[in-house]
């Protein structure tokens, strides 16, 4: 799966999804931290939102539906919750 972040895309040949630029800044970060675990703080912090006054419900929003716009266009669990530290990513994705 390839991220094309100046398109705010993602992509599997034959099929495209395009991303939010918050969406497509969240795959980035989680590509960028392979196997790391980044918590909702770090998310917050990456999406310019300070963590003090950031909903966490709305983070887990926005993770919600991009994991179900993944699941549904690539048929694939692309994100994964790491319970009580937040999210990494299954796979890496290339440039």
């Amino acid at each position: 799966m390839t991220i094309n972040l100046s398109q705010l895309c993602l992509h599997r040949e034959p099929q495209r999804l395009q991303l939010s630029y918050d969406e497509a800044e969240l795959l980035r970060a989680m590509n960028e931290a392979r196997q790391h675990t980044l918590s909702r703080s770090e998310i917050a912090e990456i999406l310019g939102r300070n963590e003090l006054y950031y909903d966490a419900r709305a983070l887990e929003k926005c993770v919600s539906r991009l994991r179900l716009k993944i699941a549904h266009t690539f048929g694939c669990k692309l994100i994964v919750s790491v319970r009580g530290h937040g999210y990494r990513l299954s796979q890496s994705l290339s440039h």
